[in-house]
């Protein structure tokens, strides 16, 4: 399943085509919405990145995804607000990021990620990122369901073999 999540993500970006990449259909069918994923942002000089459990495919054409972010969260204004987003998929063994990001008002070192194509920090060692342009918000209970057009996809650490953090029943796992 990762191996098609790679080989999918490896032919359908482009890096030198700025129009929305166009991914294979198996790529964003992959059931992957067990993982755990960072999402993050950037405004004025300062990342925010959070963990979500909540994040899926929407479409393949365009391709689009969804994350799901507490209305409790700080900075979420500025997400909104930001225009852009990027998703990591967290690997086996980065427990302890997708910890600290699910603290609320904790630092976020500036070594734990890197700038993407389109400016969004993205997880380093990630299995997977994706950046996404925001196409609409909902409301929806306690929560924010941001929809994001993917602009840019690179496979990180699933290209060597690595796993999918797992967090199900309070406790870390992998898949892969």
């Amino acid at each position: 399943m990762i191996s098609d999540i790679k080989t999918n993500l490896i032919k359908s970006f482009d890096k030198s085509n700025t129009t929305p990449c166009t991914l294979a259909p198996s790529t964003l069918r992959t059931p992957i919405s067990e993982s755990t994923f960072a999402v993050s942002f950037s405004w004025a000089v300062r990342a925010s990145l959070f963990t979500v459990s909540s994040f899926t495919s929407v479409s393949l054409q365009p391709p689009l995804i969804l994350v799901c972010l507490d209305n409790r969260i700080s900075g979420l204004q500025a997400f909104k607000d930001s225009g852009k987003f990027g998703v990591s998929v967290l690997a086996d063994g980065q427990n302890d990021l997708s910890t600290l990001f699910a603290k609320k008002d904790t630092e976020r070192p500036a070594d734990l990620y890197f700038t993407g194509a389109t400016g969004v920090p993205l997880i380093k060692g990630a299995l997977v990122t994706l950046e996404c342009e925001t196409q609409a918000i909902h409301e929806a209970g306690d929560h924010q369901i941001f929809v994001g057009e993917v602009r840019a996809a690179e496979v990180g650490t699933a290209k060597d073999g690595k796993a999918a953090l797992m967090y199900f029943r309070g406790k870390y796992g992998a898949l892969g």
